[in-house]
């Protein structure tokens, strides 16, 4: 039955729009995964094509997808979307990730029925091949791969040292890092064997068969890749270009063995018959309501659509933003144009820094402030820390009152030794470990906002700070500590 253009039209502009939404809503997830998709000769290069295949099953499966509105799994679709929410305000970036996929098939599932959904199930789930899930799987393929070459090499006669990873010829020497694990083409040939077997074999133990095999001849594939990158080695003493630029190999020999494999599979199962097969046009056609497509749409991506757009408008012109110290802080403290000593943090949008006196110890105020964070760039990340481990002496809870706590820190600096009291600030909620701060943004998921991280310290004179400490409780060091949380928000001025 031939659908209507009328119908087709609108349905595809509501489908556009939609589209424009959720694109606008997870831009910043989508360009994490554009950036390994597009990273060229890495394990997740093959995204691309992943998506590609992903939209031709769904193009040639359109004649089998009967569409009857369902809600329900909206209900888990807003769950996802808030999940999404959640690792966005955390910068976890690999949940992010994931919830794509299962968004997509929330949606589909919506305008098909849950009964009628089995055409989407194989596309949309194979996307996770896509997503940077199996990075665990790099150790042991290296080892493997590792175990398999050097047997080669020792039945081949090559004289050779294998050590760990590394394999040492009389002329030099080569190591199977983690990108010749195979990680990458495991998961391009999962992803042409699940494929190739949807859309070509019919029997439940051929559709198995044919993934175990699209397994094996991956992995087959890189250790035969690795092995000859050993013989080209040996063999022209390390003088060979492709010892050092072997990325186009790697996906010649790929291609040879799934040449093989679409041969073997050929003769595994005859294809059905023209008769045998469900004839499209016998299919009742029918289109997804439009008001199903508006509400699934706007219930997978309205929530993080708000919290994308409150980010962007976060992205203030960050030259005209100052800091105003309270009292009695501005009186002791001014403007320093360089630091003595730095925490060892990155990624930050703005510091500033201030000197001052109190007694006889020179006191210096800094503050770190992420505007808008994501993975890489955010307050709280592995390599952020107050100093270098090795340069951390000792850490305790410094108690100012009962509802204000500080951490206290002794560092060995190259500078000599320091004393610093620091902490973190989450919108006006005050944090000292990385667990806190991180549940303080998930608690303001809503409202993005901004995290600092503040500073005091003065240099000591040895290990224990024990001179500094007794001049902290006769001076108003105390005073100025507790005045450290009330430095207030973000000004428009001139950055001082």
């Amino acid at each position: 039955m031939k659908m209507p253009a009328a119908g087709v039209i609108r349905v595809g502009v509501a489908l556009s729009l939609v589209g424009l939404l959720f694109v606008f809503a997870y831009q910043d997830t989508l360009l994490s995964l554009h950036k390994i998709w597009s990273a060229n000769n890495e394990t997740y290069s093959h995204g691309y094509l992943l998506l590609a295949g992903v939209v031709y099953l769904l193009y040639v499966q359109a004649h089998q997808m009967h569409f009857q509105s369902c809600y329900w799994p909206l209900v888990l679709g807003v769950l996802i979307s808030l999940c999404w929410v959640v690792a966005n305000s955390a910068q976890l970036q690999l949940l992010q990730q994931v919830a794509l996929p299962a968004l997509l098939l929330c949606f589909g599932c919506s305008l098909t029925g849950l009964r009628n959904c089995g055409p989407l199930l194989l596309p949309l789930l194979s996307l996770y091949l896509g997503t940077p899930v199996a990075d665990f799987l790099t150790l042991p393929l290296q080892v493997l791969t590792t175990t398999v070459v050097a047997q080669w090499i020792h039945w081949a006669g090559i004289t050779a040292l294998v050590d760990g990873f590394n394999i040492h010829f009389p002329s030099g020497s080569l190591r199977i890092v983690g990108g010749c694990a195979g990680v990458n083409y495991l998961l391009a040939g999962l992803c042409f064997g699940i494929f190739y077997s949807h859309l070509h074999l019919y029997k439940l133990r051929n559709k198995a068969l044919a993934i175990i095999l699209s397994i094996g001849v991956a992995l087959l594939g890189n250790w035969v890749r690795v092995f000859l990158l050993v013989l080209i080695g040996y063999y022209s003493e390390m003088q060979s270009p492709l010892v050092y630029e072997h990325g186009m190999l790697g996906w010649f020999v790929f291609a040879v063995f799934l040449l093989v494999y679409i041969f073997t599979m050929s003769r595994l199962e005859v294809p059905r018959s023209r008769d045998e097969i469900k004839n499209p046009s016998t299919v009742s056609a029918s289109l997804p309501k439009l008001g199903t497509i508006v509400i699934a749409g706007m219930a997978i991506s309205l929530l993080p659509a708000l919290v994308t757009l409150q980010n962007r408008q976060q992205n203030k012109d960050i030259s005209k933003l100052e800091q105003r110290l309270p009292e009695p802080l501005l009186q002791r403290f001014k403007p320093s144009p360089s630091s003595v000593w730095q925490p060892s943090f990155k990624g930050y949008d703005l510091a500033f820094v201030w000197e001052g006196y109190s007694n006889s110890l020179r006191l210096e105020l800094s503050s770190y402030y992420y505007l808008v964070q994501h993975q890489g760039k955010e307050l709280i990340y592995f390599s952020n820390k107050i100093t270098k481990t090795r340069e951390q002496l000792s850490q305790q809870q410094l108690v100012l009152s009962p509802q204000l706590k500080l951490n206290q820190s002794i560092i060995q600096t190259e500078q000599g030794y320091r004393l610093v009291w620091w902490f973190y600030q989450v919108g006006q909620e005050l944090t000292l470990s990385d667990f806190d701060t991180k549940f303080a943004q998930i608690k303001q998921m809503f409202q993005a906002p901004v995290a600092k991280l503040v500073t005091l310290s003065t240099s000591c004179g040895s290990a224990s700070c024990s001179r500094e400490l007794e001049l902290v409780e006769a001076s108003d060091i105390e005073e100025l500590l507790v005045a450290l949380p009330t430095i207030p928000e973000l000004t428009t001025g001139q950055a001082q």
